[in-house]
């Protein structure tokens, strides 16, 4: 949203995030539930990041800039 954080929330309950297969873009929904029809994403996408933590206000600016 133009370089502004949207919302903020603690985190609950820590865990390690193990992404394989992955597509960006798309809505794949969990694997018990795969009968569900596929999304795709329709637009452009400019940019995408893939970060390791979460990002101080700051930095989120610098980014969309």
């Amino acid at each position: 949203a133009d370089g502004k954080r949207i919302s903020s929330h603690p985190i609950k309950q820590p865990m390690v995030l193990t992404p394989k297969l992955v597509e960006i873009g798309n809505w794949t929904p969990s694997p018990e539930k795969r009968q569900q029809p596929v999304r795709n994403f329709i637009g452009c996408m400019d940019d995408f990041s893939l970060v390791a933590r979460a990002l101080q206000d700051g930095e989120i600016h610098t980014l969309a800039q």
